[in-house]
């Protein structure tokens, strides 16, 4: 028996002697991070998998950048994991190898403080030898983003017993401090200050540079007393969810766990910005006071999704006006062409699909979870736009 679907390929050997990667028939053995092209095989990673639909379609959208890539190119087909209507992309990853095509780690940042790890992109700051500089990393973008849902499954602090500071955010293409547009989220493990950081989420927009909001206009979200949330000083040391949902001019949405704790709609950036992450410390009151004797202290993401609107200069969801918004609509709002939840709403009714649901099909005719139709348009609990 050669290896099923989602299986690793099988290794036999040929008639000539030549051991072979197999899988049944009517499935492609694809190795992770396969150049077709080059015929090179860069891992030993190996999965059968179906090119035919409707197989491809359920399985495609879970795979990350290693593993769909290649797949993509032996198959012959592009993987459209979410609704696009020609307008939306995406990006996965779950941080088996680092993507270069995707990210950098050079300057400003230094390769050697990143490292994918057990699954998990990590970050740290350590004294790495340098006449006792002690300094962290960072990893960027190489892509400028518009109006998305960009998220990251992150454990923000190895310890809370040390002062250092942790972000997943976005920033322009500016060198100009007073030009740039930024949209953040910041972790302080402890603080200098009167209170305890470490379950709080510091939210982070500039824009416009007003004298008002010098360091941006920032929202410090205390998570312990929210009772959304049963969180406390230890919680950011485990793995939860961060998005941030962004549409161009129109408003900002902080979430954790899926949970919006932040929206911000006067004070909106209005340009497209890269992702970045990072994890450093201040020595002030602000961001705590690190002891070195407590070194290395890390960020880990696990992984990231981020869904977006690739077209240049297009506003999706301009005053646009609809009784209900339905993926049928072509005459409301578009929102859902760049929509995140792979959600189905039926009256008060929410089923979330797994990869192994028969009818995980449904999503891509379902109502997004969050949709904005203009500036007069109020959102219901289920994500319609009522004008």
């Amino acid at each position: 028996n050669t290896s099923k679907l989602g299986e690793a390929c099988e290794t036999r050997t040929d008639g000539s002697g030549n051991l072979v990667p197999q899988c049944n028939p009517n499935l492609v053995c694809v190795h992770y991070d396969q150049d077709v092209a080059q015929k090179a095989q860069k891992s030993n990673k190996t999965e059968c998998v179906q090119c035919s639909e409707p197989q491809w379609s359920w399985d495609c959208p879970n795979w990350d950048w290693q593993l769909r890539d290649p797949a993509e190119e032996l198959c012959g087909k592009t993987c459209d994991a979410f609704p696009t209507q020609g307008k939306t992309d995406y990006y996965y990853d779950e941080f088996n190898d680092f993507n270069p095509t995707y990210f950098y780690r050079d300057l400003p940042c230094v390769d050697y403080a990143s490292w994918p790890e057990d699954g998990n992109l990590v970050i740290a700051i350590d004294d790495w030898g340098d006449d006792s500089e002690y300094y962290g990393g960072c990893v960027y973008g190489k892509t400028l983003h518009g109006s998305g849902n960009y998220s990251a499954r992150m454990a923000p602090f190895s310890r809370t017993d040390t002062g250092f500071v942790s972000a997943f955010y976005m920033y322009s293409d500016d060198d100009d401090y007073y030009n740039h547009d930024e949209i953040d989220f910041e972790f302080r493990s402890q603080s200098g200050g009167s209170y305890d950081s470490a379950p709080c989420v510091w939210t982070n927009v500039f824009t416009d540079y007003d004298p008002d909001y010098h360091w941006g206009k920032s929202e410090d979200v205390c998570l312990d007393s929210d009772s959304r949330f049963n969180w406390d000083d230890s919680s950011q040391t485990e793995f939860h969810d961060y998005r941030l949902e962004y549409v161009q001019g129109k408003y900002i949405k902080w979430f954790v766990d899926e949970l919006l704790i932040r929206e911000e709609r006067d004070f909106v950036p209005t340009k497209k910005m890269n992702l970045r992450f990072s994890v450093f410390y201040l020595d002030n009151s602000w961001g705590g006071y690190l002891d070195k004797d407590l070194l290395p202290v890390t960020v880990s993401f696990a992984s990231m999704t981020f869904t977006y609107d690739s077209a240049d200069d297009e506003d999706n969801c301009n005053n646009k006006e609809s009784d209900s918004v339905t993926n049928t609509d072509t005459t409301g709002c578009d929102c859902y062409d760049w929509y995140y939840d792979r959600r189905d709403w039926d009256g008060d009714t929410e089923t979330t699909y797994t990869s192994s649901d028969a009818s995980r099909t449904k999503y891509i005719d379902s109502v997004p979870r969050e949709c904005y139709c203009g500036e007069t348009g109020d959102i219901d609990g289920y994500g319609y736009c009522n004008i």
